[in-house]
């Protein structure tokens, strides 16, 4: 490796100088002469008026040049003092300066020659960089897709993990580990929580003011949160800043909610993060003091708060600076690769955050160069660590490159060319001579106008470096932001920053000190010099962090003296100096952001509003009065349009004001500006009760802003107090950051070191430390008269003993020291303690293996001893094979992923390739290797019974708490199958009624309704017991499953395929539901195990229990069917193999007989079902072969069918149903890799019959599919489990293959990846579980339906239903739902009707009044999301409140009940009655024209007043309903499935019905139009028709309007007197019947009738309101001619009520004649 001793070793020699020498008797005078004249130059520059002199050029420098410093006399004195204070200070303070604890790192030459070098991380690199050119290439196209970014991510794994490989073949494994134990980690935990409580605290009030930019970062990162925004990650976003800014605030939005609190909490915390590089770069150059101060100053900077509680991205530029610049500085003190990679990887990742974050790798050039001319390094060493921080970079830069320049090429250069100080907005302005900046020709570059003329320069150059040197120290430069002290902080902190930057530039020779001058000074220069508008305080961010190193270098120093010179300081007393200066300056920070700040910055007007808005109470209204300004009628905070906008709010103008609508229950908040505020006060005094005094607003000027009025109590701005700080923090979510953080140290507290450089094997202390770096020869001690025990396991082999020569001198690296095995007997008496040596893989020296076996009961002294910690490698015993060449592996599983993300981001065919590529490898490796192929499944086993115990133990227990876990929770909704399914339980096993939709089931399938019968005789009537009885069938089945897999693999990879099969998304969906396919696959898992065990024991009972178990399984549901199959087959296989045996034969005879006597007792079940479902399940393929049956034609059905069923696997599940329904591939996508890797393995080894019985498994469930017509997933479900077994097979082959890519010493790594595959495994499974799976409406709506009716049914003797019986009702729909609520709750059965009644709309209030005394109390149901009818509804529950007022309401999202009690039903406000009935005349009575008698009768109890009213039809029009045709062939009446229908019925069809016919009347022979109104559900293949006069036309059409009612025009026809057929008729398809509905037809001789605007009943008569009590009226006069209807309204003054609210009751329409 490179040397770097010569590079960094005046680090410590220069730094440090010991406390010993001889003072100079002056050092201590200029020591603290130098802090005084450095803090008496702070303090002037904090004074506004000269205190010396007033020098004339101030005036010069603040006018022609521009300075613009206000108080620039004191500055320039205070500036002077700074220089001279800081010279004497570093001259006096070399005695005290801080020394550099850095340990002893190796210094050796690279060992590793080049060509072994390309070896390790050639393959890496190619690979990286052929990922890099396609990602570039595709991105140059514009074609970003899923892919992309996993593509980034993995090029850049790759290219660190090269690196890592190279250092870690040149010894490089000690040095790489950080400089920090566990109190570093610890300090660091303790130093994050700070910063967030800091940073959380008040976060969403102060400020109390939304930055202008704020609102458009908000809108975007919360589009990003919720999922509506999805940008791809390399473009650019709000004002063309990288849009992966908002995205990764958009993603911490997810976890700390989507709110103000979240959006700002998300860039503090991204601040705050800063904590960990900073420390670890300020415990890498100087020592854990400075390292602790460092942090804890910068979280208490005001600019750092300032900028991290606002919602820019601004903070995300803190952390890849400090980590890049971290890494670099490591990387060259160790001469690291991997860190300098690191660096460059980090760098470029600011790219993708703020602009200023691109500081990193201008701060990286320069050191570059400063090592090359400090002659540090040789140019070529240098050469190539510079090519090895390039890789990193421009791996990881480049895409957000060249995708910025493909989409959007002006905006890459948009925000560096606006920021140039040459800038037109800016560099014209500052220079005095105007008409000479009229003479510059500007230059125009990617939409930016420049000035280039060298005389602007002065101007330009002295503002920017005087502006931006001394913003750091004065306050009155920068105002905006809220920062209201300097950059570097308070007064004290900004002299201690004087201090620490003056010992830097005094050493600006050491390595340490380079890099922080390199990175203020190049920051100050490209931040803000060179900028437009210095200082640009926004850009100068990345600043904080390094000014934070400065200052608490200057404390450090000044407390080391403090220390040296005070000897009372000693022990513990000597940390007083430091934490009282650390605690001083953090108070002064906290107190000037809190309290200084928001005096300074007060809100103005608009963000009161928005505050008033954001801080709300439910029953608060917020009023924004204007004046003479039009424009702002509109107008709405931003707190009401996009962070509250369910909270009341209204613009009114001010002339507007005596309209305004006040509820005296309400709370109202009134603001207005000061234009005519007099007037309104008035206006709002008069008609706000109890309005208080007007509250003046000030803005920061002192000046009145607007005025504020409220009633009540109203919060016009949050309380800033200390206290109400407190409960806003303990009620925020700063406690999941602090859990995690508690969380982190107690794992810290368990590592021996807080980092994992390696993850070497642990050390036992016991091993002779003083031995470590030094070879022996093999020593044999002689016999211990102890008992041998292993203390390990063979994890790896144990190597044999070598013998070597001890060198002259220890070696400079510790040789690891590894405990391995000997195995031996478990009860020997003694054994020997022996120490032998092998070498060490990638580093010189030896390795020291101890190998001690005793008997642990007979040992003394056990507690002097510590023993490694058990792995992966002592739980497991592996086998010794050769595994051949594991490159092919890991390639084809490399390939595979691909693929999988290809198919993912629908690139099918390169998907289909790169399976088939790796397919290949897969085969060839194989077919190279045939003794690894066959032994790959089975290297290992466990250790001991015991670990095999414990493991399944906790597999167990994970899957019981993922299964009934929130059981009623997750999934809510109830799937109808769900639904039917468990209704049916209730029905058939415990009540005993004859209903229900699953019946049949029940009859032919009895089992699983009996077994889940007996969980709801336990858990009760509902359907959370048969969801706990899904779950425990579920759990029984997952631990079969292990022990039927353990049977035909290994046991790892029986465990491995349980807990896939455990955590599989369809798994979990189908435990925690009601579903029939738990006992499927309880029964099917169950009867292959004693199949396979049977076969194994050659026991008749073990076939006979075999037998049984399928025989149940055929009892419980239909997909179990194929099962028997699948044994028949592996039975048959084995008894073929076996025929020839002698006598072998008749015992297979017996055997099968045995397995099949149990299905005789169920056949005729199993026939009848059968028979009965023939049809079902063969309707697509009939469909389909209909009109061609040709062997194309069904060749075609297969293989579209086949495509689906394999698209729903490694793609997207195309058909949802009750088992899942979710936008994913059936099976996890990081498992489908290794699921194609294991059944590859598993068809290579077919004649291993055990391993091939889940290819027969998977076969005979999954090939029928496709004649099925859908890859459903629960016909798909039983194929689950061998697929599990595959993907635990390619997992375990892929850890295999690892073990043997790896060097040994490498090895360690291997089981933390294969922990964390298994684990990312098991977690995406989940995440999909909980996040992505669909619950829809209407499952979430028959659940809260279930939950209110069984909740109501337990506090109420009776509950109304609304419903409309001619609608989409779920009342109506889901009947026997609500019976089972009822009847379950209550533990009845027939008689639970008695406590639930479905009533209509207009029956409900009426029924209510009627039942007034017979019940003590009455709930209403009434759904609020009903898809018709809402008006009606909407009146209806209007009128019930208005009639009793004091109904207690309880709102769900889908149902509110109303809870009426006996007080409240006896004495309504008003009521309502049954409607009158109509005695006289008849229903369709012919009558005389003469004066009519109208009579009826009403229950309705007093009458005072009633109102007649009479229509007549239109005349000339023939009027023939839907459902009046003949309903012969198939044809019936329905009133159902349509919406906005309102008729009586309408004529529908079912599958291949015949014709339906009528006949019109037609009174006079002539021309006529014909009409027919119809609804259409579909657009399918169906063509429907309607013959008259024999001339057929098609109606509803290809193109018509869907599921809306429509009338056409037929067309004219010429009809003769008397009966004329009308005929209806219909083809059909493939499609489902029921597509086309018709209401009526329609035959008129008025070719001007259209029936949408021309309406059939016209008024003939109204009496008006009558007042009288009589139950007859009397027309006046004689009717014409014609057909009439008639209805009478009565009314009981405001008492009487109908169902919608109006007045009065109405009865229903009868009709006569009148000839």
């Amino acid at each position: 490796m490179i040397k770097v001793r010569k590079f960094f070793s005046t680090m410590t020699n220069a730094s440090t100088v010991s406390s010993t020498e001889t003072r100079r008797p002056d050092s201590l005078f200029n020591f603290v002469l130098g802090i005084a004249l450095v803090a008496f130059g702070q303090y002037l520059m904090g004074q506004p008026d000269p205190l010396f002199v007033e020098f004339a050029f101030t005036k010069i420098l603040n006018t022609y040049y521009r300075w613009d410093i206000y108080n620039l006399d004191n500055v320039i004195v205070g500036v002077v003092l700074f220089v001279i204070g800081g010279v004497l200070f570093v001259r006096a303070a070399r005695q005290w300066m801080i020394k550099e604890e850095s340990p002893d790192l190796p210094q050796e030459e690279t060992t590793t020659r080049w060509r072994d070098g390309f070896r390790a991380m050639g393959g890496l690199l190619v690979l990286a960089a052929a990922l890099e050119s396609f990602l570039l290439w595709r991105l140059s196209q514009r074609d970003y897709n899923l892919l992309s970014p996993i593509l980034w991510v993995i090029l850049i794994f790759l290219i660190v993990m090269a690196m890592w490989r190279w250092d870690r073949l040149n010894g490089r494994v000690l040095s790489l580990a950080p400089l920090l134990d566990r109190r570093d980690a610890y300090a660091i935990l303790a130093i994050l929580a700070v910063g967030f409580v800091i940073n959380a605290y008040q976060i969403a009030n102060v400020p109390n003011i939304m930055m202008g930019d704020e609102g458009d970062w908000f809108t975007t990162a919360r589009a990003v949160a919720v999922g509506d925004y999805n940008p791809p990650w390399f473009g650019f976003g709000v004002y063309s800043f990288p849009v992966f800014s908002s995205i990764s605030t958009g993603w911490a939005m997810k976890i700390f909610g989507v709110s103000l609190w979240g959006w700002r909490f998300a860039s503090a915390f991204a601040a705050v993060l800063t904590v960990i590089p900073l420390y670890a770069l300020g415990r890498e150059m100087f020592n854990r003091q400075v390292a602790i101060v460092a942090s804890l100053i910068m979280i208490a900077t005001p600019y750092f708060i300032a900028f991290a509680r606002l919602g820019y991205n601004n903070s995300q530029s803190l952390l890849p600076v400090v980590l890049a610049l971290y890494f670099l500085f490591a990387g060259f003190k160790r001469g690291s690769w991997f860190y300098l990679s690191c660096a460059g990887v980090i760098a470029a990742l600011g790219f993708y955050t703020y602009t200023a974050a691109r500081l990193a790798v201008l701060v990286a050039l320069f050191y570059f160069l400063y090592v090359l001319l400090s002659r540090q390094q040789k140019l070529k060493q240098l050469i190539v660590l510079g090519v090895i921080f390039s890789l990193g970079f421009l791996g990881t830069v480049l895409p957000f490159l060249v995708y910025g320049n493909a989409v959007a090429p002006h905006l890459g250069q948009f925000k560096m060319l606006e920021s140039l100080w040459v800038n037109s907005d800016y560099a014209p302005g500052l220079y005095p001579d105007q008409s000479y900046v009229k003479q510059i020709t500007p230059t125009e570059v990617e939409g930016a106008t420049l000035y280039w003329d060298w005389r602007l320069a002065p101007h330009l150059l002295s503002r920017g470096i005087a502006r931006s040197i001394i913003v750091f120290n004065i306050d009155s430069i920068v105002t905006e932001h809220f920062i209201a002290a300097p950059l570097a902080g308070a007064a004290i902190m900004a002299a201690l920053y004087i201090l620490g930057l003056a010992l830097m530039f005094g050493a600006w020779r050491e390595p340490r000190s380079a890099l922080l001058v390199l990175w203020f000074v190049l920051g100050l220069m490209s931040l803000s010099i060179f900028n437009t508008f210095p200082p640009r305080h926004a850009h100068l961010v990345p600043l904080i962090p390094v000014v934070a190193l400065f200052v608490a270098v200057g404390l450090v120093t000044i407390t080391n003296a403090v220390v040296d010179r005070v000897t009372r300081l000693s022990g513990t007393f000597k940390y007083l100096p430091i934490t009282f200066g650390v605690l001083l300056l953090i108070y002064a920070g906290l107190e000037n952001y809190f309290v200084q700040m928001p005096l300074i910055y007060r809100p103005d007007f608009e963000s009161v509003l928005s505050w008033t808005v954001l801080n709300a109470a439910p029953n608060q209204k917020t009023i924004y009065v204007y004046s003479d300004t039009p424009s702002q009628a509109n107008f709405r905070p931003f707190a009401s349009r996009h962070l509250r906008p369910e909270t009341q709010y209204e613009s009114v103008a001010a002339e507007s004001l005596d309209s305004l609508t006040i509820d005296s229950d309400s709370r109202y908040a009134v603001l207005y500006r000061p234009k005519n505020a007099p007037t309104i006060a008035l206006k709002l005094q008069k008609i706000i009760p109890n309005v208080q005094p007007a509250i003046s607003i000030y803005n920061r000027e002192g000046d009145v802003i607007g005025y504020a009025m409220t009633s009540r109590e109203v919060i016009l701005a949050a309380p800033t107090d200390v206290w109400s700080g407190i409960v806003d923090l303990l009620r925020s979510p700063i406690w999941v950051v602090l859990i995690a953080l508690a969380l982190l140290a107690v794992i810290t507290y368990f590592f021996k070191r807080s980092w994992l450089s390696r993850l070497p094997s642990i050390i036992p202390e016991h091993t002779f430390p003083e031995l470590r770096g030094v070879t022996f020869p093999s020593i044999t001690l002689p016999p211990l008269s102890l008992p041998k025990m292993n203390l390990s396991d063979s994890f790896p082999k144990p190597k044999p003993p070598m013998s070597v020569t001890p060198p002259a001198a220890p070696a400079p690296i510790p040789a690891p020291v590894n405990v391995e095995p000997q195995p031996v007997a478990a009860r020997e008496s003694s054994a020997p303690l022996s120490i032998s040596t092998s070498p060490s893989s990638g580093a010189p020296g030896v390795e020291i293996d101890l190998k001690i076996r005793f008997h642990l009961p007979q040992f003394k002294n056990f507690s002097e001893w510590q023993f490694q910690k058990p792995n992966v490698g002592s739980i497991l015993q592996w086998a010794s094979f050769d595994f051949g060449n594991p490159g092919w592996l890991l390639g084809a599983i490399a390939l595979a992923a691909l693929g999988q993300a290809a198919i993912f981001s629908q690139r099918f065919e390169a998907g289909i390739v790169l399976y088939a590529l790796a397919m290949a490898l897969t085969i060839y490796w194989a077919y190279r290797h045939p003794l690894a192929r066959a032994l790959a499944a089975e290297s290992a086993t466990f250790n001991s019974r015991a670990i095999e115990i414990i493991l399944i133990a906790a597999l167990i227990l994970a899957s019981t708490i993922a299964r009934y876990y929130q059981l009623d929770k997750k999934v809510y909704g109830l799937e109808g199958d769900e639904t039917k399914w468990t209704m049916q339980v209730w029905f058939s096993t415990i009540t005993g009624e004859q209903r229900g939709d699953f019946s049949h089931h029940f009859y032919d399938q009895p089992v699983d309704f009996w077994l889940k019968s007996a969980f709801m005789r336990v858990f009760g009537e509902n359907f959370f017991s048969a969801r706990v009885a899904s779950a425990t069938m579920s759990l029984l089945s997952i631990f079969i499953f292990y022990f039927l897999a353990r049977r035909l693999t290994s046991k790892p990879v029986a465990l491995l395929a349980a807990l896939f099969y455990s955590f599989a998304l369809a798994e979990l969906s189908t435990a925690r539901q009601a579903l029939h396919d738990t006992p499927i696959e309880f029964w099917l898992i169950f009867g292959y195990f004693c199949i396979v065990t049977a076969v194994e024991s050659r026991r008749l009972w073990h076939f006979a229990a075999a037998g049984v178990t399928l025989a149940l399984g055929m009892l419980t549901y239909e997909t179990f069917y194929p099962a028997p199959i699948v044994a028949a087959i592996y039975l048959l296989m084995w008894m073929i193999v076996e025929w020839r045996k002698p006598n072998e034969w008749r015992e297979w005879i017996k055997r099968i007989v045995v397995t099949a006597l149990p299905f005789v007792f169920v056949a005729p079940q199993v026939i009848h079902y059968i028979d009965f479902r023939a049809g079902y399940h063969l309707l697509a393929l009939n469909a389909a072969t209909r009109d061609d049956a040709s062997l194309a034609s069904i060749a075609s059905f297969l293989f579209k069918n086949f495509s689906e069923l394999m698209a729903t696997l490694f793609h997207q599940i195309r058909w949802g149903d009750s088992l899942l329904r979710i936008e994913a591939p059936f099976i996890n996508p990081i498992l489908l890799p290794f699921i194609v890797l294991g059944f590859l393995y598993t068809l290579w080894n077919w004649r291993r019959w055990n391993v091939l019985f889940t290819v027969i498994w998977f076969a005979v469930f999954a090939l029928p599919i496709p004649l099925l017509g859908a890859p459903w997933p629960r016909v798909i479900y039983p194929a689950l489990m061998p697929m599990m077994l595959w993907g635990a097979l390619g997992v375990w082959l892929i850890f295999n293959a690892a073990r043997n890519f790896y060097t040994q010493a490498d090895q360690r790594v291997v089981p933390i990846l294969f922990s964390v595959l298994v684990v990312a495994i098991v977690v995406n499974d989940l995440r999909l579980f909980t996040t992505q799976l669909i619950d829809p409406d209407d499952r979430r709506k028959r659940r809260e339906l279930y939950d209110t009716v069984a909740a109501s049914t337990l506090n109420t003797p009776m509950i109304y239903l609304p419903f409309e019986p001619r609608e989409n009702d779920v009342i109506t729909q889901e009947s026997n739902l609500i019976h089972f609520a009822v009847g379950g709750t209550r533990h009845t059965s027939s008689d639970s009707s008695y406590y639930y009644q479905p009533l209509m709309l207009d029956d409900v209030m009426f029924n209510l009044w009627e039942s007034r005394n017979k019940y003590s109390s009455i709930v209403v149901v009434a759904d609020k999301t009903a898809p018709t009818k809402r008006d009606k509804r909407e009146a209806l529950y209007a009128t019930l409140r208005r009639c009793h007022p004091q109904v207690q309401i309880t709102s769900g999202q889908f149902f509110d009940t109303y809870r009426l009690v006996s007080t409240d039903l006896i004495s309504p406000e008003c009521y309502s009655a049954r409607p009158p009935k109509l005695v006289q005349p008849p229903k369709d009575a012919s009558l005389p024209s003469a004066p009519i008698t109208f009579r009826w009768s009403s229950d309705s109890g007093a009458q005072t007043s009633y109102r007649v009213e009479i229509e007549g039809r239109r005349p000339r029009l023939i009027w023939i309903e839907g459902e009046s045709f003949s309903t012969d062939g198939g044809w019936f009446g329905e009133a159902l499935f349509a919406d906005f229908f309102s008729g009586t019925g309408y004529l529908t069809d079912n599958w291949k019905a015949d014709k339906a016919t009528t006949n019109a009347l037609v009174p006079t022979s002539g021309k006529y139009r014909l009409w027919l109104r119809s609804y259409k559900r579909v657009e399918n293949d169906h063509h429907n028709f309607i013959t008259l006069n024999k001339q057929t036309l098609e109606f509803a059409e290809d193109g018509s309007m869907l599921f809306r009612w429509v009338w056409k025009n037929m067309g004219e026809f010429d009809l003769a007197v008397g009966a004329n057929p009308i005929t209806l008729s219909r083809t059909y398809g493939t499609s489902d019947q029921n597509s086309v509905f018709i209401d009526a037809v329609a035959l008129t001789d008025d070719l001007n009738y259209d029936p949408e605007r021309d309406p059939l009943w016209t008024p003939a008569f109204d009496s008006g309101d009558v007042a009288s009590a009589a139950d007859t009226f009397t027309l006046p006069n004689p009717l014409p001619t014609g057909d009439y209807r008639w209805r009478v309204r009565i009314f009981n003054g405001d008492k009487l009520l109908d169902a919608s609210g109006k007045l009065g009751v109405s009865s229903v329409e009868s009709t006569f004649s009148v000839k």
